[in-house]
């Protein structure tokens, strides 16, 4: 966040999911508004690795970060 990064976090115990999040689940990071970086994790929580999904998924997830 120091760097100027945005980081958005829903408490989903607070509200419900937006609807533009139900096509964009888990936890991603869109970079630069052009790469979509799909974190995994295994069933205990540590991270398991990163994804790098394709371009038909940017603009999906650019609508889900801007609902979030």
């Amino acid at each position: 966040m120091t760097a100027g990064e945005l980081v958005r976090v829903l408490d989903l115990a607070e509200q419900p999911m937006p609807r533009e999040l139900r096509c964009a689940p888990g936890d991603w990071s869109l970079i630069d508004g052009q790469q979509i970086i799909k974190m995994h994790y295994q069933s205990d929580g540590q991270f398991h690795g990163a994804q790098l999904l394709g371009p038909s998924c940017v603009e999906l997830h650019r609508t889900a970060a801007d609902a979030a």
